[in-house]
């Protein structure tokens, strides 16, 4: 889900690059072994819960800083 449609519970914190919001009706991915999920700053994203059945939850936090270089596509869901 869009950052944009979700409620802020604590804005943007500059020194640990982190905010939370809270989401109404959001969609649960669960990551196989072997599975990855990519989530960019505009994505509102949930990571580490516990998934009945599995033993562990491994999350591996990678920042890259990126420039926009494309005209932005409007038809994803990010730009509606």
């Amino acid at each position: 889900m869009p950052v944009k449609n979700a409620q802020v519970n604590e804005e943007y914190n500059s020194t640990k690059d982190i905010s939370f919001y809270t989401i109404e009706n959001g969609i649960y991915y669960v990551a196989e072994p072997g599975m990855f999920f990519i989530a960019t700053p505009a994505e509102a994203h949930n990571p580490s819960n516990k998934v009945e059945g599995y033993d562990g939850v491994k999350k591996v936090v990678v920042k890259v800083r990126s420039i926009p270089q494309y005209p932005a596509m409007p038809s994803h869901p990010i730009n509606q």
